[in-house]
């Protein structure tokens, strides 16, 4: 049965994903330039390694924990589904908002000074919008994991324990990668907000 799944459905979309992959990954690609965003948002750690661990590593130890308790399941992707397709409006909207945010600049700075704020303003919008995007891009890979789960019945891989395993893994690693970034999000946002 399994077989048959693979060798009929399976095949296909696992080469469906492979070339989206590669295709994402090319250089000088304006199509589905993926890896340009990743290394805009990798600048942010660059001064602090530390906190990439911390953003990546923590969720994924998480997840591991999580998914020894409980494997990821139909109802946990749908609730999970409902969440994500709010959060990936509100990525956009906020993209909007703070793209238009501009910094309001008083007649008491010198120029020097004012110039540095600009700058400082300027970069905190451009990381801010890195972050939010490459949230975009978690999403869309968790919903696109989601559909494919929609002709996999998930209780049918009690059988492939370890791939049901390192599913359960990497389902709950994306949401809880998110759920670390919101609070970064919100934070930035914060600091945009207040800057006048």
């Amino acid at each position: 049965m399994y077989l048959d799944f693979f060798f009929n459905t399976g095949i296909f979309i696992l080469a469906g994903l492979f070339l989206l992959i590669i295709i994402s990954l090319q250089k000088n690609n304006n199509f589905l330039n993926i890896s340009s965003i990743f290394i805009d948002y990798f600048k942010i750690f660059k001064h602090n390694k530390f906190r990439f661990f911390i953003f990546y590593l923590s969720p994924v130890l998480c997840a591991i924990g999580i998914s020894n308790q409980k494997k990821v399941s139909n109802e946990i992707l749908d609730n999970i589904n409902i969440i994500a397709t709010i959060l990936f409006s509100v990525f956009f909207v906020l993209i909007d908002l703070i793209s238009n945010k501009q910094l309001e600049i008083s007649n008491e700075n010198n120029d020097t000074s004012a110039e540095k704020d600009k700058g400082n303003f300027e970069n905190l919008k451009s990381e801010t919008i890195s972050i939010i995007t490459v949230n975009i891009i978690l999403s869309a890979i968790y919903l696109i994991i989601a559909f494919v789960f929609l002709f996999i019945d998930v209780s049918n891989l009690a059988n492939l324990e370890s791939v049901w395993y390192i599913l359960s893994v990497i389902v709950y690693s994306i949401v809880l990668i998110i759920a670390i970034h919101l609070l970064l999000i919100a934070k930035r946002f914060k600091l945009i907000l207040d800057k006048k």
